[in-house]
């Protein structure tokens, strides 16, 4: 059950995106990430260097029920993919275990069109590393999730500046596992559904500055959900996220996951195709081409009203019919 909430005032900021099939945008993705069975003494997890690429795009729209009532859904597919490296110390040797792999995942969601909501979603993750400690040593990590979640909501369009948004969240998630260890396969499946809240509040509206280009963006302090590249983050009050929205991208410029109150992963906008950023009509190009042709056609009747009125006056200034051939003496022309 999802149920926003929105405080402040009603000015016009952060405003409804309008998608269409084919938007699309692509973020450089950099950081860090925590992988599982990697254990370090202090923090349970062992963390590994990011790089790579994250492609989200519109995928088109599908009539699904929404707590009994017909809506409209986008689907929205999200494409990861990147390289992971480190390295770890293990006691009794004398130089440190290195470690290098790649990450890739496909995330297939339905977002309700009131407030993009997650209201269903279904994706794929693998981790491939190879540790290098006198010999290598390959660890396969596959994760498959389905996630359900039913939506009542207010809508939160427009967001201004110190307005805060929140929504109360129950989530049916169903998570299929697969570690392969040096050779070694185990598998398991859980099963579970929970409660949390999700909230949004917009901070500043500031120019930033990333790969795409310089924007006006909003910026925001949300929970953190569905951040590529942080698939276990999300489960402490201090994890959340600093994002920056622009209306003119109609989705976020920059997002940074922050996990255990420290900066973890980023993702910056690199390139992005947003139809509903142009007019429906050209109207201003339009205008400005039949204002020319306009113009064009006021000076091509001006031009020949003169030279009919150059021609039409005779050597000594008087006024007469147009000069013919066999006028004036000798038939000539009068200059």
């Amino acid at each position: 059950m999802t149920l926003l909430t929105l405080s402040g005032s009603t000015r016009a900021a952060i405003e409804r995106p309008v998608y269409s099939p084919g938007d699309r945008w692509v973020y450089v993705l950099e950081g860090s990430m925590g992988v599982p069975g990697f254990n370090d003494t202090e923090n349970g997890t062992f963390v590994l260097t990011l790089a790579g690429r994250v492609e989200v795009e519109v995928a088109g729209f599908e009539d699904v029920d929404v707590n009994g009532t017909s809506s409209r859904a986008v689907r929205v597919l999200t494409r990861t993919s990147g390289f992971i490296n480190g390295t770890f110390e293990v006691p009794g040797f004398p130089t440190p275990a290195t470690v290098a792999g790649t990450i890739s995942s496909n995330t297939s969601e339905l977002w309700e069109d009131r407030g993009y909501q997650t209201i269903s979603s279904e994706g794929t993750s693998e981790t491939v590393l190879d540790v290098v400690l006198i010999f290598t040593m390959r660890f396969e990590f596959r994760i498959r999730t389905f996630a359900n979640v039913s939506v009542v909501q207010v809508d939160p369009f427009p967001l201004d500046v110190n307005q805060t948004t929140t929504a109360s969240l129950h989530s049916d998630l169903l998570v299929n596992s697969t570690v392969i260890a040096m050779g070694n396969e185990t598998s398991f499946e859980e099963r579970t559904a929970f409660d949390s809240e999700w909230r949004r509040q917009a901070l500043a509206l500031e120019a930033l500055h990333v790969e795409a280009g310089d924007f006006s963006a909003y910026r925001l302090n949300q929970t953190l959900s569905g951040f590529p590249g942080v698939p276990f983050g999300g489960s402490s009050p201090e994890d959340y996220e600093i994002a920056h929205f622009s209306n003119d991208v109609g989705f976020y410029v920059k997002r940074v996951a922050y996990t255990n109150g420290t900066p973890a992963t980023e993702m910056r906008l690199k390139s992005y195709t947003y139809a509903a950023r142009a007019p429906a009509f050209p109207w201003i190009p339009v205008g400005i081409l039949v204002a020319a042709v306009a113009a064009g056609i006021i000076l091509g009747l001006w031009w020949r009203s003169r030279r009919r009125r150059d021609r039409g006056t005779s050597p000594t200034g008087g006024a007469g019919g147009p000069l013919g051939p066999d006028s004036g003496p000798g038939g000539g022309h009068a200059r």
